[in-house]
């Protein structure tokens, strides 16, 4: 009896409880359509939008270059001190020019808002007639060049009014440093005694120094060019580049093959940045023209004394001389200039850089284009 009663008051409470839950769940339904009802009924009520899931964020993958700027700035320290250190500086007067040449570019780049960074301009004694870009944006000039285009800004001065005499001179110039003449024999400037006086005399002209200011400041920017389109590194990039091909040949071919890929490495690579150092360096003198100019022109009543496009062009005429001149006395081409183009290319395509870019002193570049490669570009 007892068991009966207990079972019949378990089926009676969950009975309870399911009516009490039917219950429940009608008046939650009866919520639920109260809520639909209200949700239809009232009138311009917006539906919530759908929540949309977050997007993934993109993974930022960065990777440390192998050789970075901090490597390229202490590998160049070392290499300007063991030049320095070892051949001593030149002349402080030529070093005081170079500096300058350097100082110009620099500061026509921070007048149009450009920061060229650190770059240090340094001269030593050694006798190739030269310049190099280091790592980390440090130019080294040789004595022997600063003194070579030295002696050509005098004399642009003396023979403002007779080309011939100018050629004649340049060309003197060229076989004497090709003879590797020591740079305080180099012949002068209407001073066929080499006559001290003569020259000091030149000096005292102030378009002397607007003419150095100019060459000086031509070859300081074609190293520039260098500097900025990352050449160095290129170069570096090339070594690793070269060694691996230069096993790869060993392996795969025999010494003929080889021999001749040894001789090929790195040459058509090296042009191509001569011909844009070349073209940078004549745009950028454009730049050095506009900041200086107007100094120049007001003491010497003279829109060519100071720096300007065309003389990245009497540069590299002036190669073009010295090119001949060691052809003519039997020796062997100088290291640096194995991997350039021709001289004679080079100044022929920055002549065509002025005039197509329509650089100050184009007309003067389309002239000398003329006269010297007989076409007109």
């Amino acid at each position: 009896m007892r068991t009966v009663l207990l079972a019949m008051m378990i089926v009676g409470a969950l009975g309870c409880g399911a009516e009490k839950k039917a219950r429940e769940s009608d008046k939650d339904e009866a919520k639920d359509e109260g809520k639909a009802k209200a949700t239809v009924d009232v009138p311009g009520a917006r539906r919530a939008p759908p929540r949309r899931r977050a997007a993934a964020r993109p993974v930022s993958l960065v990777f440390p270059p192998v050789v970075t700027d901090a490597d390229l700035q202490a590998r160049g320290d070392e290499m300007r001190k063991a030049l320095v250190d070892n051949y001593k500086p030149g002349p402080a007067g030529y070093r005081r020019n170079f500096r300058a040449a350097c100082r110009i570019i620099n500061q026509a780049f921070r007048a149009k808002g450009v920061d060229l960074k650190r770059i240090r301009c340094e001269v030593i004694n050694h006798r190739a007639f030269n310049a190099n870009t280091l790592p980390g944006g440090h130019i080294v000039a040789t004595t022997t060049l600063v003194a070579g285009y030295t002696n050509l800004a005098a004399a642009q001065v003396l023979y403002q009014k007779s080309m011939k005499d100018y050629l004649s001179y340049n060309d003197s110039l060229a076989k004497a440093i090709a003879n590797k003449t020591p740079v305080a024999k180099l012949p002068l400037p209407a001073c066929p005694g080499g006559g001290d006086k003569c020259f000091a005399d030149v000096v005292k002209n102030p378009l002397f120094m607007a003419r150095v200011a100019g060459l000086l400041t031509a070859v300081a920017a074609h190293e520039f060019g260098h500097v900025r389109a990352g050449h160095v590194l290129n170069e570096f990039l090339r070594k690793n580049v070269e060694q691996f091909n230069s096993r790869a040949f060993s392996s795969m071919t025999g010494k003929q093959v080889d021999t001749l890929f040894k001789k090929l490495q790195g040459v058509a690579m090296n042009q191509v940045d001569e011909y844009q150092a070349d073209e940078m360096a004549a745009k950028y003198l454009a730049i050095c023209y506009a900041h200086t100019n107007g100094k120049y022109n007001a003491q010497l009543k003279d829109k060519l004394a100071g720096p300007h496009p065309m003389d990245a062009f009497y540069t590299l005429w002036f190669l073009m001389s010295l090119d001949k001149a060691h052809k003519a006395a039997g020796r062997d081409t100088p290291a640096f200039q194995k991997n350039h183009p021709p001289a004679r290319l080079r100044a022929q395509r920055v002549l065509q850089v002025i005039v197509r870019n329509k650089l100050p002193s184009h007309e003067l570049a389309r002239a000398a284009y003329g006269i010297l490669f007989g076409k007109k570009k």
